[in-house]
């Protein structure tokens, strides 16, 4: 999409500038690279380059970036593209995208034999390259390193980070986790494990399971969902949904990482939803992605669900259990009504749910081995 700007250009009294569309919350780095790349084509023929790119993103809101701020990112991975056009070996990158692609096991063993510092979460092929300019290039060089000279050599890096990086490749190469404090959760009477199954190829929200537990009570949490048969069906469990949200008291709702918050949002605004309900939702409900985060360290590549819940120990039912699964049994159940194939897709998800639960019941009881000392009163 281009959208025309006041302002001369070989074209007359107004350029262009891009925008995209991605069914995404944020603006990835896959996303900049596009827009810069058609930025640069607008800039040969209309004689000016727009000094911001835009994507339009999953919930309707306009994000942008300064393309000035990327070029020199941009044109690095260029570089290292038009070298392996030419024969040359790249540096190993593992990334999250890896895992969803055939050659997963490849990216991990190639970054894993020569130890590269990609294989700290988040670290993205600018900070790798900015790493190997100071003469970092593995997970070893990273933990051993001093963070304050590392603060001397990275100054356009915050604090927070450059400890991050360091904290997590310490915990790979000892292969032990770090905890950083204690995590502090509400007392309710009743606790909710939220999670959403969707089909993005048919563009319907299919399940919204839950798993609810009375915390007065010593039975067993309780497994609840609210099942869409068709897209037509969709308003349907989404209102009775509504309704049970609107009837909580007492409550707070536990999900891992933002899918299921945009969910809510994006059927709210399809359907509509009650200020009341709307409110208790947002206020009631806690992201354990972002509590595992700020409270803890894993010697992990990644901190999905999956990954975290099997490092505490909590297995999956179905050994192909995975949403793009959940996805063809939901299709192969529409198509042929099997309630063998159902039961598969709702097992799946109350492991989902339950996984949440052992996660945050797992993080709740993690505190820091060492406690600030208390220095004696003079």
């Amino acid at each position: 999409l281009l959208e025309a700007r006041p302002g001369k250009s070989n074209l007359g009294d107004h350029y262009y500038a891009v925008y995209d569309i991605k069914n995404s919350k944020e603006v990835k780095d896959e996303h900049k690279f596009q827009l810069v790349f058609y930025s640069l084509m607008l800039e040969k023929i209309q004689g000016v380059r727009p000094e911001e790119a835009y994507i339009i993103n999953s919930e309707g809101e306009q994000k942008s970036f300064l393309i000035e701020e990327f070029l020199d990112y941009f044109h690095l991975t260029l570089g290292n593209i038009e070298k392996i056009l030419d024969g040359q070996k790249p540096p190993p990158f593992l990334k999250s995208g890896c895992k969803k692609t055939p050659w997963y096991s490849l990216c991990t063993s190639g970054a894993q034999e020569c130890r590269d510092v990609s294989l700290i979460f988040r670290l993205s092929q600018m900070d790798q390259h900015r790493l190997y300019e100071i003469g970092i290039k593995t997970i070893d060089q990273m933990a051993s390193a001093n963070i304050n000279e590392l603060q001397a050599q990275l100054e356009n890096w915050n604090y927070d980070k450059i400890v991050r990086f360091h904290n997590q490749a310490q915990s790979l190469v000892k292969n032990e986790m770090l905890v950083l404090k204690k995590s502090k959760f509400p007392e309710v009477k009743t606790e909710i494990y939220f999670d959403i199954e969707s089909d993005p190829t048919r563009g319907i929200y299919y399940l919204l399971g839950l798993l609810i537990k009375d915390t007065t009570s010593k039975k067993e949490a309780e497994y609840k969902y609210f099942l869409a048969k068709d897209k037509s069906d969709e308003k349907r469990m989404w209102e009775e949904f509504c309704k049970f949200i609107e009837d909580l008291e007492d409550f707070v709702i536990y999900h891992y990482a933002w899918y299921e918050k945009q969910t809510f949002d994006r059927l709210a605004l399809q359907y509509g939803v009650k200020p009341v309900v709307a409110e208790k939702f947002k206020n009631n409900t806690i992201d354990l992605n972002r509590a595992v985060m700020d409270t803890v360290v894993l010697p992990l590549y990644f901190y999905t669900l999956k990954d975290v819940a099997r490092y505490i120990g909590f297995q999956w039912q179905a050994a192909d259990a995975g949403g793009a699964e959940s996805v063809v049994w939901y299709n192969q159940w529409m198509e042929r009504g099997d309630q063998k194939i159902l039961q598969k897709i709702l097992d799946y998800n109350k492991d989902d749910v339950a996984a949440t639960l052992v996660v945050k019941e797992w993080l709740e009881k993690q505190k820091p081995k060492m406690q600030r000392e208390i220095l004696p009163e003079m």
